[in-house]
């Protein structure tokens, strides 16, 4: 994604690391679009352009407080290096992977939504602010990544950035723990509240356009 913020110690950083449906409805929903598998809490989404983003929870119940534990993962299919241009198509400008002010040279983003979504409605839908609005990150602009380059059937990438060093063997995939959201997008006097009984929808889409659902139910 373009124009991304940043500093390049943070980019030399993340070298160096694995980074880590209407409305209501009582039973839990699994979702399944076009080219898409999925199961209760995984799903996944191959592209014409060989990647594959995949998108898993630990479980499709939950009590309020306990952490909903996210993964995302982008994947080469196939069994050679795989130099995929950046193509800045997320299907969401909601879908991030952490706080807007916080960059990131991850491809892809989530966004988690109060009610029963599919693919085909979810977009006019406000999601909840699940990042903390209170995160600032300061630093000189830095241009985003012009391509990933993958190696065969794997999710580790050299990631090419315009006037930065290549960041090399980056894996390219999130781990997230999340109790909740928080209440608004005020940066002072904010809270965090946790998922309240009911369902949610969880999405997750890349910049090639690659687009995967789930849900999951809180319980008392």
């Amino acid at each position: 994604m373009k124009n991304r913020t940043g500093i390049i110690v943070f980019l030399l950083l993340l070298s160096t690391i694995a980074v880590l449906p209407g409305c209501g409805g009582n039973s839990l929903p699994t979702s399944v679009s076009t080219m898409t598998t999925s199961s209760v809490n995984s799903a996944s989404f191959k592209s014409a352009n060989g990647l594959s983003i995949s998108l898993s929870l630990d479980s499709s119940t939950y009590q309020p407080g306990r952490p909903v534990k996210i993964i995302i993962d982008e994947q080469n299919t196939l069994s050679k290096t795989n130099k995929v241009p950046e193509a800045d198509k997320i299907p969401s400008k909601n879908l991030v992977i952490d706080s807007p002010h916080v960059p990131s040279m991850l491809p892809f983003g989530i966004a988690i939504y109060k009610g029963n979504y599919n693919v085909s409605n979810y977009s006019p839908v406000t999601p909840l602010i699940i990042f903390d609005p209170a995160a600032v990150y300061i630093g000189a602009a830095v241009v985003g990544p012009k391509y990933y380059s993958f190696k065969p059937l794997s999710d580790i990438a050299n990631i090419n950035i315009p006037d930065v060093t290549l960041i090399s063997e980056m894996q390219i995939k999130s781990e997230i723990a999340l109790e909740g959201y928080w209440h608004d997008s005020n940066m002072i006097n904010n809270r965090l509240i946790w998922f309240e009984p009911g369902i949610y929808t969880v999405v997750a889409g890349d910049e090639w356009g690659a687009l995967v659902v789930l849900h999951f139910k809180v319980i008392q």
